[in-house]
């Protein structure tokens, strides 16, 4: 990209160096030039990237597994300098155990992210982006290289503001001016951090790079065209705007999800690609799993798993009408007239639920 640095050096064909990491391509005219020549780059990933680290021998948990991707996660993102020559290695193996993950157990993947407990909001909200987009790249047909380099980038695209980011999950007052700076800011510095940790791949560093800019062209940091922007930054933008929408603030609930995503398929074909948006309605379903709903016999229901249609997904009642729990979730058939959903309701309404293993069927151990 012109007027950006070069995230690795660049060579020809005979191996000879043309230009270093960090300097910039300065115009359109010397960029076709460069491409003229036949540019490459050296190889910055390998077939063991591809691969997640051999489990421990234990039964196979979702929430378990999602929760130390967590704690990974939110080390690095803290202090990425501790992990400097290792950084680009460990967060594609995260990448790869969440593509995993969600391939094996989608429901429950969806349902950690209204239901896990976090203590660092930054982190948290990366998990839950990569994981909305591993939903949708089952439908996509992604190559394994484009989905770690994207889901790489959704873990690490707010690594340039994760201190900020995480004051203002507690923060009702308006940004400060230091803050809008850091925020409008945070892509390139998310780059540059990337780079300082020796990650070279394109793709993953060029979705980071573009993640908020849109198509109206009033994004950041460059105020980009729809036409320039990355099909998989602007992916990665749509899961990145409804994983905040679902998320609650200290100082605010989170959007209901069928709210949440009504507002996303209203937006289909101006705004918001229309394919990424109906697929992404399509997948969660207006009931999904880890929210809450009444159904019609009065009980307070939670979500577990999707269904064949949209209005009738799999739930359990995990409290009466009266508000008084159950002692053991009681499934409940959303097909049938007595057990149908009547609304969905806001998880501040809602009794907490803490054992989420048990619930999906998942061996605690």
């Amino acid at each position: 990209m012109v007027g950006v640095p070069l995230p690795w050096d660049i060579y020809t064909k005979g191996n000879r160096l043309i230009l270093r990491k960090g300097n910039m391509i300065l115009n359109d005219k010397q960029r076709d030039q460069l491409l003229k020549l036949g540019l490459y780059v050296r190889s910055v990933a390998t077939p063991e990237d591809y691969t997640a680290p051999k489990p421990v021998n234990e039964p196979f948990n979702p929430f378990r597994r999602l929760d130390q991707v967590y704690a990974s996660l939110d080390a690095m993102l803290a202090r990425p300098a501790s992990f400097r020559h290792e950084f680009g290695k460990r967060i594609r193996s995260l990448a790869v155990v969440v593509d995993e993950t969600v391939q094996k157990a989608p429901d429950a993947c969806i349902g950690s992210i209204f239901l896990l407990p976090f203590t660092n909001y930054s982190s948290a909200h990366s998990l839950h982006v990569s994981i909305l987009l591993a939903i949708l790249m089952q439908r996509l047909g992604l190559t394994l290289p484009e989905r770690i380099s994207l889901l790489s980038a959704a873990l690490t695209m707010n690594i340039g503001m994760y201190e900020v980011q995480n004051q203002l999950y507690h923060q009702a007052l308006p940004l400060s001016d230091n803050q809008r700076m850091e925020i409008d800011h945070h892509p390139e510095e998310s780059v540059r951090i990337l780079q300082d940790c020796f990650v070279g791949d394109e793709l993953w560093l060029r979705v980071v790079l573009e993640h908020h800019e849109n198509w109206e062209g009033s994004g950041y940091p460059y105020k980009m065209t729809k036409e320039e922007i990355h099909p998989l930054s602007h992916l990665l933008y749509l899961a990145d705007v409804v994983g905040a929408k679902l998320t609650p603030r200290r100082y605010r609930d989170p959007v209901r999800p069928n709210v949440a995503l009504s507002q996303v398929f209203m937006n289909r074909g101006k705004s918001i690609d229309m394919q990424y948006a109906a697929l992404l309605v399509k997948e969660l379903g207006i009931y999904p799993p880890g929210s809450y709903v009444r159904i019609r016999n009065g009980d307070v229901a939670l979500v577990t798993h999707r269904g064949a249609n949209a209005s009738t997904p799999r739930v359990m009642s995990i409290a009466s009408g009266q508000g008084m729990p159950y002692a053991m979730p009681i499934p409940r058939d959303t097909r049938s007239a007595e057990f149908g959903i009547e609304t969905s309701l806001p998880a501040a309404d809602s009794i907490k639920i803490t054992n989420l293993s048990k619930i999906w069927g998942y061996v605690l151990a």
